[in-house]
């Protein structure tokens, strides 16, 4: 009965064992109250406890790159959530943490990203409306051409370079290229760098080549990174990060440092 999806969906907001377990169930609910899953989530989204995410990271490892993660969002509330891809057709939905054979892991908080995020429940919104994306790379144009005067064959590369940025987890995909600004003085690159960045896969805007920085941006965000740098390569040579650069355009490329020397040989690298 109608009456009862209240309690239902009580039980299962605080009852699922994990997130998969959640999003199964409510799908059940979906089917046989004829109700949308948005709605659902929506209501999970109310019934759970606003202390969620702080409780749960006291046993939990912080996480921004996990199986069908389609990326970090902001929920109702300003926190920080996933947004899953269920497979199988089974649609987006946003979850606090999420659990495997390996742990659980919760989001970082939004002031440890160096990126801004947008509002899950307006991409759920976008999703389940199925509005047709043929109109997108037109409108990613009419914003670059906002930023700067280039050719138009140039906006057309930086455009595709934005999209292929949300592809470089596809198995077919193995090198991105470098897209290399080079001017003159006050001619926009810098503005130009920028706009790109923002609307790139978790764009980081970085005007310093510290290693720790790259390790942690590639690593734990698998960022795109905007160096925004006079005389990139002789301060990569000064730093000692010219095989970073080297290897940055290859997925699952890796790069050696000695961190911890006192654990002795393959444990200190």
């Amino acid at each position: 009965k109608i009456a009862d999806l209240p309690e239902l969906v009580g039980r299962v907001a605080l009852g699922a064992e994990c997130a998969t377990e959640r999003e199964a169930l409510l799908q059940a609910i979906s089917k046989k109250f004829k109700v949308s899953m948005r709605t659902l989530r929506e209501d999970v989204g109310e019934i759970l406890p606003s202390t969620r995410n702080e409780t749960r990271e006291k046993d939990a490892v912080l996480s921004a790159i996990l199986p069908g993660l389609v990326d970090l969002v902001l929920d109702e509330k300003g926190r920080v959530v996933y947004l899953f891809h269920g497979g199988d057709g089974a649609g987006l939905y946003l979850t606090d943490n999420y659990e495997d054979e390996r742990g659980r892991f919760v989001p970082p908080k939004l002031e440890n990203l160096p990126f801004p995020l947008v509002s899950g429940l307006e991409v759920l919104k976008a999703y389940d409306a199925g509005e047709n994306p043929a109109g997108l790379f037109e409108d990613v144009l009419r914003y670059l051409r906002r930023f700067s005067y280039l050719p138009e064959k140039d906006f057309l590369l930086l455009a595709a370079y934005a999209f292929l940025t949300y592809l470089q987890d596809h198995p077919e995909i193995s090198y991105l290229p470098m897209v290399f600004f080079y001017a003159v003085p006050e001619r926009g690159k810098s503005r130009t760098g920028k706009a790109l960045t923002w609307i790139s896969y978790r764009g980081s805007h970085r005007v310093d080549l510290r290693e720790t920085n790259l390790f942690r941006d590639a690593e734990n965000l698998a960022a795109t990174l905007f160096l925004d740098i006079m005389d990139l390569w002789k301060k990569a040579e000064r730093n000692e990060s010219t095989d970073i650069l080297l290897l940055r355009y290859e997925r699952g490329a890796r790069v050696a440092r000695v961190l911890f020397p006192e654990k002795g040989p393959f444990n200190d690298t």
